[in-house]
């Protein structure tokens, strides 16, 4: 437990202690294992297992970074010191507050467990899932450039969801096929950049069952908003043509006129 000076008397009160809730908290990280030539099934494109290695390889480690950063600042929030600042950087901090509505400010969204949807330690559990998932050496990639799926603007899909009969989808019972479709766009020369994005974006569904993006996100539980907060928290550029697929939230308060730079979304 750490103190603070009482400024009328000088001396040094003890500061309550921080009780922090770390029921289902997530387990520690498993080893990262390099992807394999039989995940692989793109027989009509001779770089593909290059590629996608070293995507997997920078996905993984880009996901191990912003977990470690949360851990950190929840640990220093959980001893009872500062919140934010210099265990949380700024652009961490305004995707927390403003994009993901986790109101970083309030003590309560670092001390409750992953049963909260708008705490910190839900939002790390929403990171390890897909980072596990990349990690084990467990996605099949396919090719798959001339399903009907694949349009012009799709880089890639999963199949996580299935109708139930009634008009609308339901998430698979059990395990969805460990399956990331890959589609022309993906392997353009423009896209490189962004590919780390689109494959924790698939990953995401696979461990989360989230629907595609038909509306603007501003939780964890989009899984665009999940990838597009990994890619800024890297200090990477985001895909432009995403941009608008992740919102910006009123929950924790108004955001500032200069929220986009602060987001390094400008």
């Amino acid at each position: 437990m750490w103190t603070h000076e009482n400024r009328d008397t000088g001396y040094e009160m003890e500061k309550p202690a921080v009780s922090c809730d770390n029921r289902d908290f997530p387990t520690p990280i498993a080893a990262r294992k390099d992807l394999t030539t039989g995940r692989v099934a793109c027989p009509t494109r001779a770089t593909a297992y290059r590629i996608l290695k070293g995507v997997v390889e920078n996905s993984v480690q880009m996901l191990d970074n912003t977990i470690a950063e949360l851990r950190k600042a929840r640990e220093a929030a959980c001893r009872g010191e500062p919140l934010g600042s210099p265990n949380l950087g700024d652009v961490t901090a305004c995707w927390l507050k403003y994009k993901l509505s986790v109101c970083i400010d309030d003590l309560s969204a670092w001390t409750q467990s992953t049963k909260k949807s708008r705490s910190v330690a839900e939002v790390i559990r929403r990171l390890v899932g897909p980072r596990e998932l990349l990690a084990k050496n467990v996605i099949r990639f396919i090719c798959d450039e001339t399903a009907t799926i694949c349009t012009p603007t799709t880089n890639a899909y999963t199949t996580p969801l299935e109708h139930d009969g009634h008009g609308g989808v339901r998430c698979i019972p059990g395990t969805p096929a460990m399956e990331i479709h890959l589609c022309a766009p993906f392997w353009n020369s423009a896209h490189a950049p962004f590919r780390e994005q689109t494959i924790i974006h698939e990953a995401v569904h696979l461990t989360h069952c989230g629907r595609e993006d038909d509306t603007v996100g501003i939780t964890i539980g989009s899984p665009e908003c999940l990838a597009q907060f990994v890619v800024a928290t890297n200090g990477k550029r985001l895909d432009p043509k995403f941009l608008g697929r992740c919102g910006y939230s009123k929950s924790c308060g108004k955001p500032p006129k200069n929220v986009k730079r602060m987001c390094a979304e400008a």
